[in-house]
């Protein structure tokens, strides 16, 4: 699937990911929306696997795709034993296939 990316004229950003039907890409949409939106600072940690999946009531599997999703984009980095930080959201997610 490609990323559509709408510019508003009003310099922001709308991820249409969140119409996307598959769960973990809508999951990742409100993640990538939460950390360029400045809701998730850089270098903060962001909430477990266990956690996401508690709060949007889904699989772990489900959660565990949309943070992987994140990661290969740059917008997240794991460090073992920690978890997964947010990086600098400086950039919009690259273009390809998941």
């Amino acid at each position: 699937m490609v990323y559509l990316w709408a510019e508003v004229y009003m310099k922001q950003s709308v991820d249409l990911g969140e119409a996307d039907p598959r769960l973990y890409v809508q999951l990742a949409a409100r993640l990538r929306r939460q950390i360029l939106g400045g809701e998730v600072a850089p270098g903060q940690r962001v909430p477990s696997i266990t956690a996401l999946s508690r709060e949007f009531g889904c699989a772990r599997q489900t959660c565990g795709k949309a943070v992987q999703l994140l990661e290969q984009e740059g917008m997240l980095t794991f460090i073992p034993g920690l978890g997964y930080f947010a990086t600098a959201a400086t950039h919009s997610p690259s273009r390809g296939t998941p």
